[in-house]
């Protein structure tokens, strides 16, 4: 029994690398804990990481407790919270496009256009 953790990385061209593993008594907020911190000692400890996951409740309180001289971030994974979106409201494969597109914009102003066209094409009601 147990539960395997694992951190990737991306290089340049967007090839996902493995970084480190571990075996531990199960996904909870102590282990996740205990991983992000041996990343930190061991692998790297680089102020400009990002941390991108599912929100399970084990990562969410592990990240909450990073220090803030560590300088890392956690976000969202689209893939899951897009998952997450259909499984509430039902696989509507147009706006999960227009999400996507509004996820992956790189510039503030096109991430604005596109929630906007989605605000307007999705109205409620």
């Amino acid at each position: 029994r147990g539960c395997l953790l694992i951190a990737t990385g991306v290089d340049g061209n967007r090839r996902i690398f493995p970084l480190a593993f571990a075996l531990v008594e199960g996904e909870n907020s102590l282990s996740w804990a205990w991983f992000f911190d041996q990343l930190h000692e061991h692998v790297t400890q680089r102020e400009d990481i990002t941390i991108i996951s599912d929100r399970h409740a084990g990562i969410r309180n592990a990240v909450g407790g990073f220090p803030d001289e560590w300088g890392w971030r956690w976000r969202w994974c689209i893939r899951h919270w897009l998952a997450n979106f259909q499984h509430k409201f039902g696989k509507k494969k147009d706006i999960k496009n227009q999400l996507w597109n509004a996820a992956v914009a790189h510039q503030p102003k096109k991430y604005e256009q596109k929630m906007k066209t989605i605000r307007q094409t999705h109205r409620a009601g």
